[in-house]
């Protein structure tokens, strides 16, 4: 209710003076006070001066919190226009005389309901701000930092550092994990390639190469150092992990749990991948099984700094007017889309107006969580994207039958963002927003940095060096990752390496079924040939006999 939020104050009411003369310009308060958090507003007078007469005469207000802003009351203006300021608030000077340094203050009161609002976090922040904003409905983010649940009880107007500590219980279970996984592998090759002497039988896979070759390359892979760390913690037995002659894995677990609890980082980079660099504004993030390691670290070169598109307004005056014929405007952020913005009808600041419409965006259903900012520079207004990179952009739109040109947004020039540039050992890398990737097909294939450096941060010479490793576990993943390749990998090769044999073996069975059939076929011909031929001889044997008797019984008679 604007009646209940107008107040008008005299001299003896609100005015201070500490230059010897005497402010005596009346002053006038209104608006709905929008937040639900009171605030204590003070303003002070820059230079003397009268109202509405002197040029650049200005009234700078600070609030509790930090929040500053001016507003020109000299030259231009007419005594007794009210000009927002901030959070729905007005304030109006009548004519009469301004002192330098004289000041007064106007408290507010919020109601004791109030209006919901989103968890706001900022990731990375510093005492000016910055920082990856993140909102979320409730006090919990679960979702943040993988691994890490967060609630939030109340809110500080300073950062606050969360320390992770190594969960040092669940790290020696998944090292059993591991040496328990590298034993039965052992167990297993040995059980299928054994040659059982009581028996006298062989198993499947005895004597086959790609069986011992697989063995070989695992177990060399695990004793190795791990290039990159230091040389007291590059390799498993430095935490207790040894081979025996059987090639079993065993664990000192007195040793392993020292190591845990006095070095957990140095025990857990055995396993990880890792990276870090020596500049904080140039941040590892990650890499691929492409990426190789180079135990003296890659350089790395940043010629350009990413950059945030932007539009840039034309200059504005002093007080800005907003009416039914330019109080809507519409934002693109990337070719995304606003909801209509409308303004409230009013007299602004630069200042306030640049505020109205941060507050407006972020309430906004598509771009309220985009980070866009929205500032006053060099009298103009700049609306600046959240993103960074070549498809970061903004653009503004009237409302329907609207004209912004007495705001500054009709003329005015939009700038898209620019990726960042560089070099990473020497090879040009690829550029994508503030993520610099290693070139492809060379050592640093798959390393990826993020880069927050601004232009004036760039120097002649290089930027940073990156030093990355990767630890047993991932080499072990990389290397059974080739020998499980569906297309050239070794248990391929096995598999059609016997394939290829039982191919072999029915063919030559096929083959001998094939000519034992023929000989069969022969031999069933030949013998129905001597069966033919016997048959006749037993008939001429019979007919011979026959004669024979007969001849005989001639003589006797």
């Amino acid at each position: 209710d604007d009646d209940k939020n107008r107040g008008s104050l005299d001299v003896s009411d609100g005015i201070r003076g500490f230059s010897g003369g005497l402010s005596n310009a009346p002053i006038e308060v209104s608006g709905n006070y929008e937040p639900d958090i009171a605030k204590t507003y003070t303003f002070s007078v820059e230079k003397r001066g009268t109202v509405g007469i002197t040029r650049g005469l200005q009234m700078r207000w600070e609030d509790t919190f930090g929040g500053a802003g001016s507003i020109e009351i000299g030259e231009g203006y007419t005594p007794g226009t009210p000009i927002s300021f901030d959070e729905g608030l007005r304030l109006a000077l009548g004519k009469g005389d301004l002192y330098a340094d004289d000041y007064f203050t106007v408290s507010t009161e919020t109601s004791t309901v109030r209006l919901a609002q989103d968890l706001v976090l900022r990731l990375g922040a510093t005492r000016s701000g910055e920082g990856l904003e993140v909102r979320r409905s409730e006090n919990i983010a679960n979702d943040v930092i993988p691994g890490l649940d967060l609630e939030f009880f109340s809110s500080s107007e300073k950062p606050v550092t969360v320390s992770v500590l190594g969960d040092t219980e669940v790290a020696k279970e998944r090292i059993h994990d591991f040496v328990d996984a590298y034993n039965t592998f052992q167990a297993t090759a040995k059980e299928v390639s054994k040659f059982d002497k009581s028996t006298n039988t062989a198993a499947p896979l005895l004597s086959d190469r790609n069986l011992s070759q697989m063995v070989n390359e695992i177990a060399t892979t695990t004793i190795a150092t791990v290039s990159g760390l230091p040389q007291s913690t590059n390799m498993l037995f430095s935490i207790g992990l040894k081979i025996d002659n059987r090639g079993m894995m065993s664990i000192e677990e007195k040793k392993l749990n020292e190591k845990i609890v006095d070095a957990f980082s140095n025990v857990a980079n055995l396993f990880r991948t890792h990276g870090k660099t020596d500049n904080p504004d140039i941040s590892f993030l990650g890499m691929t099984e492409k990426t190789r390691v180079n135990p003296s670290g890659y350089r790395v070169d940043v010629s350009n700094a990413a950059k945030r598109g932007f539009y840039l307004g034309t200059p504005l005056p002093g007080i800005i007017k907003v009416d039914e014929t330019n109080n809507v405007l519409i934002i693109k952020n990337n070719g995304r889309v606003s909801d209509p913005i409308e303004l409230r009808k009013d007299n602004y600041t630069l200042g306030s107006l640049a505020k109205t419409i941060q507050n407006r965006l972020m309430e906004d259903k598509a771009l309220g969580r985009r980070r866009i900012q929205v500032r006053e520079e060099e009298g103009r207004l700049k609306i600046i994207s959240g993103t960074f990179g070549n498809s970061s952009t903004i653009e503004v739109e009237p409302g329907p039958d609207k004209d912004l040109s007495s705001l500054g947004l009709t003329d005015g020039i939009s700038t898209p963002g620019e990726d960042v540039a560089g070099s990473i050992g020497n090879v040009e890398a690829t550029g994508r927003g503030q993520l610099l990737v290693g070139a492809k097909d060379s050592n640093t294939d798959g390393l990826r940095l993020f880069v927050t450096l601004s232009e004036d941060d760039l120097v002649d010479e290089q930027e940073a060096t990156v030093n990355i490793s990767k630890g047993v576990a991932v080499k072990l993943g990389d290397k059974l990752d080739k020998l499980n390749d569906p297309l050239d990998g070794n248990v391929k090769r096995a598999t059609d390496d016997i394939t290829g044999q039982m191919t072999s073996f029915d063919e030559q069975i096929s083959r001998l079924n094939k000519r034992a059939d023929t000989k069969r076929t022969r031999l069933q011909r030949k013998f129905a040939k001597l069966d033919s031929t016997m048959g006749r001889l037993k008939s001429q044997q019979s007919y011979i006999t026959q004669q024979l008797s007969a001849m005989s019984g001639a003589r006797k008679s």
